[in-house]
C-alpha cells in the first residue's frame, strides 16, 4: 500500500474530506499509522489506531518522530475486542486488500460501525467498487 502513490494519494484526499477539525477518528487495521496520521494532518482531536499485529510498534515510534504521539492512541488488538472511551466521529481503514473484500473488512467493519462509531458517523472509504473482466485460458 505505501508505495501505491494513486492509492496513497486517495486515501490521503478522502480523509482531508471527512475528517473535520477536533473529530475524533478511528483507524481501523492500522499497520504502519499511515491512515492515522492523516486524520492528525487533517486536524482530529485524537486518533485511536487499532492494529492486532506486532507491526504497531513501529507506527507508534513512527508517530513519536513526527510529533503525532500526543494525539494517536496505539491499541495492540482485535477491533472486535476494543471498547473505546466515546464513540468515533470517523473510521479510517484500508483493510480491503486489492479485491476490495478481503482481510474480513466487512465483519471488522460492521461491528466498528455498531458499536464505535458515533450516529451520522463517517467511513473511509464510502464504497468500494470492485470490476471484473472475464478471460479465457485456451491452455
Amino acid at each position: 500500500m505505501l508505495a501505491n502513490e494513486v492509492r496513497m494519494q486517495s486515501y490521503l484526499q478522502a480523509i482531508l474530506k471527512a475528517v473535520l477539525p477536533g473529530d475524533i477518528v478511528l483507524d481501523l487495521g492500522s499497520g504502519t499509522g499511515i491512515l492515522a496520521y492523516f486524520a492528525c494532518i487533517a486536524g482530529a482531536r485524537h486518533v485511536y489506531a487499532v492494529e492486532q499485529d506486532p507491526l504497531i510498534g513501529l507506527a507508534e515510534a513512527i508517530s513519536r518522530k513526527n510529533g503525532f504521539q500526543d494525539r494517536i492512541t496505539f491499541i495492540n488488538d482485535w477491533s472486535d475486542h476494543v471498547e473505546l472511551p466515546q464513540p468515533v466521529d470517523v473510521l479510517v481503514t484500508e483493510t480491503i486488500g486489492n479485491m476490495g473484500f478481503e482481510e474480513g473488512v466487512l465483519g471488522w467493519l460492521i461491528d466498528a460501525h455498531d458499536r464505535l462509531l458515533a450516529e451520522n458517523g463517517r467511513i473511509v472509504p464510502r464504497s468500494v467498487e470492485l470490476v471484473m473482466v472475464p478471460t479465457e485460458d485456451p491452455g
